[in-house]
């Protein structure tokens, strides 16, 4: 892998860190209005706050990482990739019920969670 393209990877994991990690922060500080706001049940908004509590834990350990740890950080980029299908799903699963917010919410998480994913992939693949 070239200096560019490592470069690039540090930049994402450290994008990675902060999208997840202040999605989480916004729900934790939210959760008691995320229902209302967003029409979804609250098992799901804590399962939501949940993944993005660990999927932002995990992109700091690997952005402080001394070596850029690659199969970590392939894992990060499957994980944004599965969480993209996920809110496909949960956007057909929780439409009829969703708020105008809650479904902007899925239908914007869907291509920049899953655009981000598909990004760090082809950057890993860069030669």
């Amino acid at each position: 892998m070239n200096n560019a393209s490592t470069k690039k990877l540090q930049q994402l994991i450290w994008i990675d860190f902060l999208a997840g990690s202040s999605t989480a922060l916004i729900g934790i500080l939210l959760h008691r209005y995320a229902v209302a706001l967003t029409g979804f049940p609250y098992y799901l908004i804590v399962i939501i706050i949940a993944a993005h509590i660990l999927y932002g834990s995990w992109a700091l350990s690997v952005a402080v990482s001394s070596l850029l740890p690659l199969a970590r950080f392939r894992l990060l980029a499957y994980a944004n990739v599965f969480w993209g299908v996920v809110s496909i799903g949960l956007l057909f699963c929780y439409f009829a019920e969703a708020t105008w917010l809650g479904r902007l919410l899925l239908i914007i998480q869907v291509p920049i969670v899953g655009g981000l994913g598909w990004v760090e992939l082809r950057v890993l693949n860069e030669k």
